[in-house]
């Protein structure tokens, strides 16, 4: 990019010229992001089509660079998810849970994943981790974790009566 940011630009080709940095300025940015934290999970359940694809190879760069980032290892769940890949998603989350018991969003996600593949008594343990995590370090509000937890019974068909007092 300097090389190019160097030369001079010619009468009536800025507008061109800034087209042509365009797919290298995003070229650059996602390899700073491969560097980092890959996309975040914010960032990533908005994207679809070709958002997704570069989402992907910037995920795939920074499990090369960082193959034990918590945001790494989240955002490629996610990914896979969204995907439509429920088994692998649900092996990320595991590595996640193993590789980081105190942070609560590897159960989150995993909980979703199980819900979401059919195993709604396992997502019901990982809301009840969340909900010893969340007293240790509050992270997300009593209701959200309760919320979820009614849910996953409810498609769990168990008895929701006991898992409000639980």
């Amino acid at each position: 990019l300097l090389g190019i940011a160097n030369q001079p630009i010619p009468a009536g080709r800025a507008a061109s010229a800034l087209d042509d940095a365009r797919p290298l300025q995003l070229q650059q940015d996602l390899h700073q992001k491969a560097l980092g934290d890959a996309v975040s999970p914010g960032e990533l359940s908005g994207l679809d089509g070709l958002g997704l694809i570069l989402a992907e190879r910037q995920i795939e760069r920074a499990l090369r660079w960082n193959p034990t980032s918590v945001d790494v290892l989240l955002s490629d769940a996610l990914w896979l998810r969204k995907n439509g890949e429920a088994e692998a998603a649900l092996a990320r989350c595991q590595q996640l849970v193993e590789a980081w018991p105190d942070d609560p969003r590897g159960y989150l996600e995993r909980s979703h994943v199980l819900q979401q593949i059919g195993r709604p008594s396992e997502a019901i343990a990982d809301w009840k981790t969340l909900a010893a995590l969340n007293e240790q370090r509050p992270f997300m509000s009593e209701e959200q974790i309760w919320n979820g937890m009614a849910y996953a019974r409810a498609i769990a068909n168990e008895d929701l009566a006991a898992g409000l007092e639980d």
